[in-house]
């Protein structure tokens, strides 16, 4: 036996740290990514007609450490691999579970049911049809002519026998048609495949009409595949959504999770009732598990940031991220309707269709879906008023005047042309600030010393604080930094909200809003009519502390957040309080009472 071998091995190694070495050093394939990042992040800015949640209240950042880490969740996420361990099954097992309770699932009921995380709705949509089929092998699909391109696609690589209903004026399944249908194949069990909102319209088929329309036709052996890609992260948090889970009758359900909870990554979850999976199961001594999914190796990160999602946010965040989108919706219906153009909603959706289709150039422009003679924008919690107030612009003008409206400066192809390149200590500078608040729970000193310690172990000091207690039982406190330079402010607010704190700047005015529908968009209205320019409008949760109680906010009333521009910001003010709202924080005016009243931090 030589040394030779090891010799080699040893060589290898070196060569290897030599070449990570020479790897890490920038070249152009660096440059092509930060072009490639630039553009995005510019484009990203302007998607108003796609399923997409660009600003998600959770900082997906704090997961990137996993990227240096190969995770593959190959076999069935509820059978342990005797061998391969560096999966995140145990995530992807609660995922499941929080997916099935909002699902309609009873806690004691768990156990009855299965799921797994896919790469997309696609995929989800793919197994229940799949395992229907299992079940069924001689049944006949129903699905709607609203339903999403895919479908067609999944019957194809099935080879399933497959009819297409006819859908109501808004998008819903026609559960007459379907019904006649049903009659000529009455011989044949039935896979309903039923849309939990619609892909242009937002429509929920209604799953109580189709189960009693297969009862009246007597067809027995049936199976409802629902797909509520987008949905299935909102009607949960409505107060009267229309049916659609498995108590309501569904036999499975996929939801995205890239959709609403605005995961960075394609994904998404397949429910389903656990005895129609079990005879799919098969042991492969490979893995040292069941393969029980349709792909093999499967991303162990997407559970991660599915996962961190639904973890960080608690309910009552969930409804007011809901009530939000749907103000906005509301909001958008309003000025698409002031330019001309006929516009409309489901009560339970944030898609807004709107007709006449407009011109290429502008469906481009804003990233907006067309269908037929229709287009439509979705209110994600990204799409500000702002942001509708220009697309509204853009659609009126064309409508008014039969041309496209050219962009403003702030665009060019893609990149914004006004927004500097700025380092991240440099881009406070051009608003130097020195308050802030945040509201959290009612544990003063906890919160107050947390601040003080968390910022006086970065150099950092608050020299002045105040505590106001609001009518829903939490606090709002307000700090002023002893700070030289602009830049330290932008580091506080980072510190603090890698924290867990939510961070409202000197620019935010903070308001007090019926917790009520409509209740956003009758701001923007007001602030409207007064010609004032606004950024975004966003209902914040009662308390952002990390760790505080979300279980006893009030019903009555929330907190509000809008961003103006800086110089309509005292016109908002002045114009929010002659309305009978509640002003909360008025940034440094309110501040400035603040430093006549409390001595400062020695």
């Amino acid at each position: 036996m030589t040394d030779m071998g090891f010799e080699r091995a040893q060589e290898a190694e070196w060569k290897k740290e030599q070449m990570q070495r020479r790897l890490a050093e920038p070249t152009d394939a660096d440059r092509t990514m930060d072009e490639t990042h630039e553009t995005l992040r510019a484009l990203s800015r302007r998607v108003a007609g796609y399923q997409v949640n660009q600003s998600f209240p959770v900082d997906f950042s704090r997961l990137h450490r996993f990227l240096s880490i190969h995770i593959n969740n190959v076999g069935d996420p509820f059978v342990q691999s005797k061998f391969w361990r560096t999966n995140t099954h145990n995530i992807e097992r609660e995922v499941v579970h929080k997916g099935l309770q909002l699902a309609g699932v009873r806690q004691e009921d768990l156990g009855s049911y299965w799921g797994y995380v896919t790469s997309g709705g696609t995929e989800g949509n793919l197994y229940g049809l799949h395992l229907a089929r299992s079940i069924f092998p001689r049944a006949v699909v129903y699905y709607s002519r609203e339903s999403h391109y895919s479908v067609p696609k999944s019957l194809s690589l099935l080879r399933l026998k497959n009819i297409m209903v006819r859908t109501l004026p808004g998008g819903a399944m026609d559960c007459e048609d379907l019904r006649s249908q049903l009659l000529v194949h009455r011989d044949r069990p039935a896979i309903i495949f039923a849309n939990v909102g619609t892909t242009m319209k937002g429509a929920v088929d209604d799953i109580s009409a189709i189960k009693s329309t297969l009862g009246e036709v007597g067809i027995a052996q049936h199976y409802i595949h629902c797909d509520a890609a987008l949905h299935g992260f909102i009607l949960p948090f409505l107060d009267s959504p229309p049916p659609w889970t498995f108590a309501d009758g569904a036999d499975s359900i996929a939801i995205s999770g890239h959709k609403f909870l605005g995961c960075p990554v394609p994904c998404g979850l397949l429910l389903a009732k656990l005895d129609a999976v079990e005879h799919l199961r098969k042991s492969v001594d490979y893995i040292g598990s069941m393969d029980s999914t349709i792909l093999g190796s499967r991303s162990g990160h997407a559970p991660l940031f599915m996962w961190y999602a639904l973890s960080k946010a608690s309910h009552s965040d969930f409804c007011f991220m809901v009530e939000s989108c749907l103000a906005h919706a509301d909001y958008a219906v309003e000025r698409l309707e002031a330019e001309g153009l006929q516009a409309w909603r489901h009560p339970y959706s944030p898609i807004v269709v709107f007709k006449p289709q407009p011109p290429v150039e502008l469906l481009s422009r804003w990233q907006l879906a067309p269908h037929g003679e229709m287009a439509h924008i979705i209110t994600m919690l990204h799409v500000t008023c702002e942001q509708i107030n220009r697309i509204a612009d853009d659609l009126g003008h064309w409508i008014k005047t039969g041309e496209i409206k050219p962009m403003t400066s702030d665009f060019q192809d893609g990149v914004p042309a006004s927004i500097p390149r700025l380092r991240r200590d440099e881009r406070w500078e051009s608003t130097p600030m020195h308050e802030f608040a945040i509201i959290a729970g009612n544990s003063k000193d906890d919160v107050v010393n947390d601040v003080i310690d968390l910022l006086q172990r970065n150099g950092l000091c608050v020299v002045q604080y105040k505590a106001t207690s609001l009518d829903s039982g939490f606090v709002m406190y307000h700090f002023r930094l002893g700070i030289l330079h602009a830049a330290e402010y932008g580091h506080a607010v980072s510190l603090l909200t890698k924290h867990g704190y939510h961070v409202y700047t000197e620019n935010c005015i903070l308001v007090t809003v019926p917790n009520a529908a409509g209740a956003l968009a009758t701001i923007a209205a007001v602030l409207r009519d007064e010609q004032v320019t606004v950024h975004s409008i966003q209902v914040t949760p009662g308390a952002t502390y990390q760790g505080s109680v979300y279980g006893n906010i009030p019903t009555e009333s929330a907190v509000c957040a809008v961003m103006t521009s800086p110089d309509d910001k005292e016109k908002a003010i002045q114009t929010l309080a002659s309305s009978g709202m509640g002003i909360v924080n008025i940034g440094a005016s309110q501040l400035q009472k603040l430093r006549s009243e409390t001595p400062e931090i020695k």
